[in-house]
């Protein structure tokens, strides 16, 4: 029996092989659904074999435990191999109906598949080794690495029988490779991984791009069976084993799948969020969904506001149509038309670049040649639109901005709103636009003098109480205050003033405490008792340093040095070692 013969047979248990990634969704094994679904279809087909209707459904073969099957089995897992692979005999023997042969491009991608899978294992075996980290379960890591190994080496030896004659000694290697596979993917293996794989964080991380990668291909394997069930399982466990990293198609397909589950709430949020990031026109149908579910549920108010995003687009594809019929209009006039078609073209380039505050130059200038030289053509008509809707855009600009003037101008920011006003001047050339510009100009002017005026006013009736402030405090003898006030009158009209009254401030200052410490000395003179004498000096001599501190431009200051002098002179009589403290 040769390799064709074998897949133009039949057997109805073909079909079987079509349930295999479903490996993921075992209940003996709920920690990997979170972590692991297949990549691709295995056995590598297109598309499903159907029973056809005349076939019983109690000859269909399962080639692994269903759900229901797996909880009853308990007892006998505990007696055998945990990997237990398909019994190879019962079903090579068995005739198949399959579509083709299995093509060598699949082949290649399984073989690379496991290749890849056994490096991560035996990269991650060595990881544990650098780090002398001890596997909890290595007799299990063992199994399966060497099942990863035998499966690679199945297909190889598979994609290496299809390219000679079969015969039926070499019937078995067909069927082996995918047993294996299958096997792999309802055994403990991938949850085996992941649990190594945790204690090694890098590792992990690494593992769940791997899965990531694998997410739309698993969501569209049940799309295209139809099963919603699946779709929405396979969906959230790898939504939870890549944190949120799973493409926008296959965000779609779950939407969908919801909807059909009757999970409304849910379905609406998921495809509004896709339409969201597929854009307007890309989103339109999705969004379209989503509103009629919000309608469906009673949520009125948010159906509303979707179809009225869909109305604006709607009215924008119209808009869109509207200019393409226009513009294929004129394009097909370039035989008869071919100078008006250059100049509308000219002026379509300036209004490209207009950035709407000024209109361009290019277009005013091509505008203005088309209606000079075809005041009817339909050229010019669409040019003049053009030009029109660049200065609707103006006006809609500058009264904007003649706005911003005003509120400017009331909060007494005269500046800004002036070099606005000189910034419109020089970019609009529309002779009523100037003219409302010019006008705006002249009333913040005359605001600005006004304010000017005030702001005089304010200014001089300051320095006026400044000034009968300080005075005030002069009368009152108080001269160090005095002279710190009319300090603040040194840069205005009354600085000649206030130097004056600070000179006067200043000798008065340096006199009174010159004639305080006379009197202490004259009482000193009169103490016999030497401590109280020298105490008495010593505030004498204090308060003329002080005034040789405070006040060295007073007039007394060269009497007060001869006085601290004389003064010293009697501390050393009574005591040298005072003038050292």
């Amino acid at each position: 029996m040769n390799i064709k013969k074998i897949f133009s047979s039949k057997m109805p248990a073909s079909v079987s092989l079509l349930f295999l990634l479903s490996g993921c969704q075992s209940a003996t094994n709920s920690s990997l659904e979170t972590l692991i679904t297949p990549k691709r279809k295995v056995p590598p087909y297109e598309e499903v074999v159907k029973q056809t209707e005349n076939e019983p459904e109690e000859e269909v073969i399962i080639p692994f435990e269903s759900d229901a099957v797996a909880t009853t089995k308990n007892e006998e897992l505990k007696t055998q191999p945990r990997l237990n692979p398909l019994a190879q005999s019962s079903i090579a023997r068995q005739e198949m109906s399959l579509p083709s042969l299995p093509d060598n491009r699949y082949l290649s991608e399984r073989i690379t598949f496991y290749k890849k899978k056994r490096e991560r294992w035996q990269a991650l075996a060595s990881s544990f080794s650098s780090l002398d980290l001890v596997m909890s379960e290595a007799t299990m890591w063992t199994e399966c690495l060497a099942l990863i190994s035998e499966t690679q080496k199945g297909y190889m030896i598979l994609q290496e029988s299809i390219e000679e004659s079969y015969t039926p000694e070499n019937d078995l290697p067909l069927f082996e490779a995918f047993q294996q596979d299958i096997s792999f993917l309802e055994s403990d293996c991938e949850r085996v991984f992941a649990s190594a794989a945790s204690a090694v964080p890098e590792e992990l991380e690494k593992y769940r791009e791997i899965i990531a990668g694998q997410a739309d291909s698993v969501v569209t394997h049940w799309a295209m069976l139809d099963d919603n069930d699946k779709i929405i399982s396979s969906f959230e466990n790898l939504l939870i084993a890549t944190g949120g990293s799973v493409s926008v198609d296959a965000r779609e397909i779950y939407g969908k799948a919801l909807k059909a589950d009757g999970r409304f709430d849910q379905a609406a949020a998921i495809l509004l969020q896709v339409a969201d990031e597929r854009g307007d026109f890309a989103g339109m149908e999705l969004r379209l969904e989503a509103a009629e579910i919000l309608f469906a549920q009673g949520n009125f108010k948010r159906a509303q506001e979707e179809y009225e995003k869909l109305a604006s687009l709607i009215g924008n594809m119209q808009r869109i149509d509207f200019q393409v019929t226009q513009y294929l209009t004129l394009l097909q006039g370039q035989a008869e038309h071919g100078r008006e078609l250059d100049l509308f073209g000219q002026a379509l380039g300036g209004w490209l670049r207009f950035a709407g505050t000024t209109i361009p130059p290019a277009l005013a200038k091509n505008v203005l040649a088309l209606e000079n030289s075809f005041p009817e053509s339909e050229y010019t008509r669409l040019a003049r639109q053009l030009f029109d809707k660049a200065g609707g855009t103006v006006q809609t600009y500058v009264d904007q901005e003649l706005q911003h003037v005003r509120e400017l101008a009331a909060q007494k920011k005269f500046i800004p709103a002036e070099e606005i006003l000189n910034t419109l001047l020089q970019g609009t050339e529309s002779e009523s636009l100037l003219l409302r510009i010019k006008e705006a100009q002249n009333e913040v002017k005359v605001l600005h003098e006004e304010e000017k005026t005030r702001e005089e006013k304010r200014r001089v009736q300051e320095l006026e109480n400044k000034w009968q402030e300080a005075s005030g405090v002069f009368d009152q003898r108080q001269y160090d205050a005095a002279i710190r006030l009319f300090q603040e009158l040194i840069n205005s009209e009354y600085r000649d003033q206030a130097r004056a009254k600070m000179t006067e401030a200043t000798n008065l200052a340096a006199s009174e405490l010159r004639k305080e410490s006379a009197g202490l000395f004259v009482q000193s003179r009169k103490v016999e008792h030497p401590e109280q004498k020298a105490a008495l000096l010593l505030e004498s001599r204090r308060l003329l340093l002080l005034i040789q501190e405070k006040y060295p431009d007073a007039e007394v200051i060269s009497k007060v040095k001869q006085n601290i002098a004389a003064i010293e002179e009697q501390i050393r009589i009574l005591d040298p070692s005072l003038l050292e403290k």
